[in-house]
């Protein structure tokens, strides 16, 4: 499952690791924005081997263009390829305020605000909703609509049990039924993701089981 992407580094060029002399993150992450050279703690707590270094210069990193990220322990960045490399961000298409490309919106939010980025396919810029890099251009829109529900205190109780809202299990029960993917090659704009296929398997067993039983009834 993809998370939510920090934008406030974007279309970094990634220049190399040095290390910095700090014993828990021993290495720091060096990378240019706008020709302005940065850097971070890279999030790796081993040594970096002659292995490594020679994929980042043989391969796909240094010299690339992408995105520094936050490791999803907030300890260190890590730096995120675009896939294509004629991707760039296009502030003035945004329509959000600059404060939130670092704050997270709601992982079901119909109401997602956009951000604008161009490739070579599209020179003009396109819009994206906030948290996605759309790395081949592209992604999965929110086409999902807004409804209420009664919640008895009965199904509130058993979600106690087990730490978790109404809301959440509703919308893990619909992101195991529907089996949404979310992946690097299409993002999708409302953050959904199946968590297992064999949740899937159970879930669609029970739509099956009981819905079926009506129609034929």
């Amino acid at each position: 499952m993809l998370r939510f992407k920090n934008l406030a580094y974007c279309d970094a060029t990634l220049l190399g690791y040095k290390k910095n002399g700090h014993k828990k993150l021993p290495y720091d992450i060096y990378f240019s924005i706008q020709g302005k050279e940065q850097h971070l703690p890279w999030y790796g707590i081993h040594k970096r081997t002659n292995i490594e270094e020679c994929w980042d210069k043989r391969l796909v990193a240094v010299n690339k263009i992408g995105s520094i990220q936050l490791a999803s322990n907030g300890q260190g960045f890590y730096f995120e390829c675009y896939l294509d490399q004629s991707l760039r961000r296009k502030p003035e298409l945004d329509i959000v305020a600059p404060d939130m490309l670092l704050n997270q919106p709601n992982k079901y939010s119909v109401n997602t605000p956009s951000i604008g980025w161009c490739n070579q396919n599209n020179p003009e810029g396109f819009l994206v909703p906030l948290g996605i890099i759309p790395h081949h251009g592209r992604f999965t829109a929110d086409n999902a609509k807004q409804v209420s529900i009664k919640v008895p205190q009965e199904l509130e109780e058993i979600c106690a049990e087990y730490d978790i809202s109404s809301e959440t299990l509703f919308n893990d029960l619909i992101d195991n039924i529907c089996n949404f993917s979310n992946s690097v090659f299409s993002p999708r704009a409302d953050f959904r993701s199946c968590q297992d296929n064999f949740l899937h398997q159970l879930a669609i067993a029970y739509v099956r089981a009981v819905y079926r039983a009506k129609e034929a009834v």
